[in-house]
């Protein structure tokens, strides 16, 4: 395919790409996905809230993703920063050569009436429906009468641009389906939360021996969690979980990998666990697909509601390409799929969130299986990774969108 280094995606947004969240793993592999297949670059404005990270790390700078960030503190700081984005955009698209145009977050819906009028493409990227701002509402829509009127606002902004765009970025098929049946939208690409890069064997046993080394694990089996400490992460319930499983995996611990290890040990141990069972580590972002090399047994546990439902998280992709088994639940529905039909793991109800004695007959088999045959499993694994989460194949329909034809450029040739 022929190389267009010339060509760039503006993606203008507002997401959190200051500190490691799923939604700069989604934006930062899906553009460096699009950079390795067809080498066109992307970069991202982007107004978010500011956010002081636990941990004074900087982001890795990912290939293909130029991010600029405007941060604001309260409501004067936001329209500062709304203006010097608006300027910024203007500049990159009299300037740069851009192909194509991206919203990506529910205040990106403002910049509508700027870009439409550049006669660009423009795509709307949606990682989840507006129903979360009223399922697990963020910080500045606690108060319940405030997330209903800004869910509506954005609902109908949302409706009016989906309509009028050229083509709508989505994480799954239940989520395309509900963006065709909302928002009676055609044009829907599935680009799921996934990988530029897959683990081979020889780089997972690697990674396996050196940091099972590290945490001091010697015959132990491994649980691992990774990810955030919110609420509807359900942290706590990993524990408990981890907790009822323990007699059938003995000698066990628990890793739990996140932004703040001390919050993460409180967790643990008001869950029932002894301290001795829990190890909490935080690690960089561009390591965490080595550390979780180091386990066995990954949990990945939502509840039920909308917001799950059509949820792809990152987590999914990384346990699969570190070859872990997956606890995960019913609430999640294409990974709980992808699961229960690849046997890599096991989908517990959503009912009172329990491990029954038919789930733990099939870990016990599926377990016993890999630890029997490290590598075969692995190769199951990467199959599964391949066709599921390998992010340089679903760019390529998107790609399509970009470079319609062979060698056509951007309207600024």
């Amino acid at each position: 395919m022929k190389q267009s280094n010339d060509i760039w995606i503006l993606i203008i947004g507002s997401r959190n790409m200051i500190t490691p969240s799923g939604e700069w793993k989604l934006i930062s592999e899906r553009a460096k996905s699009i950079k390795a297949v067809m080498g066109i670059s992307s970069k991202m404005l982007n107004i978010t809230k500011d956010r002081m990270p636990l941990i004074q790390d900087v982001l890795p700078k990912m290939e293909g993703l130029e991010i600029i960030n405007y941060s604001f503190i309260n409501p004067w700081g936001f329209i500062s920063a709304f203006i010097r984005l608006f300027r910024k955009a203007n500049k990159v698209i009299k300037e740069d050569r851009i192909g194509i145009i991206i919203l990506s977050g529910a205040i990106s819906y403002l910049f509508w009436p700027f870009i439409k009028r550049k006669g660009l493409k423009v795509g709307v990227d949606i990682h989840g429906p507006l129903e979360e701002w009223l399922e697990y509402p963020p910080s500045s829509l606690r108060m319940r009468p405030l997330a209903k009127y800004s869910y509506k606002i954005f609902k109908y902004l949302e409706k009016y641009i989906i309509k009028r765009c050229e083509f709508c970025i989505v994480v799954s098929e239940p989520l395309r389906k509900y963006i065709i049946k909302e928002y009676d939208k055609k044009e829907v690409l599935i680009i799921p939360c996934g990988l530029c890069s897959i683990l081979e064997d020889d780089e997972i046993i690697k990674f396996r021996n050196h940091w099972r080394n590290q945490l001091n694990i010697d015959n132990e089996t491994l649980f691992v969690y990774c990810g955030g400490l919110s609420k509807w992460q359900l942290v706590d319930k990993c524990c408990i979980i981890f907790k009822d499983l323990q007699r059938w995996f003995c000698p066990s611990k628990l890793l739990l990998i996140t932004p703040n290890p001390l919050a993460a040990k409180d967790i643990a141990i008001s869950s029932g666990l002894k301290e001795s069972e829990v190890i909490c580590e935080y690690i960089k972002p561009e390591r965490i697909k080595e550390i979780l090399c180091a386990g066995d047994i990954g949990l990945l546990i939502r509840e039920k509601s909308i917001t799950n439902y059509m949820a792809f998280p990152n987590k999914f992709a990384d346990y699969m390409n570190s070859g872990l088994i997956i606890i995960t639940t019913s609430g999640l529905g294409v990974p709980s799929k992808i699961v229960r039909d690849s046997h890599i793991g096991i989908v517990i109800s959503n009912k009172g969130l329990n491990v029954v004695k038919n789930d733990i007959r099939e870990l016990l088999d599926i377990y016993y299986k890999r630890k029997s045959n490290l590598h075969a499993y692995y190769n199951m694994t990467r199959t599964v990774v391949s066709f599921s989460v390998d992010m340089k194949k679903h760019v390529n329909q998107f790609i399509k969108l970009v470079l319609p034809s062979e060698g056509k450029h951007s309207p600024h040739s």
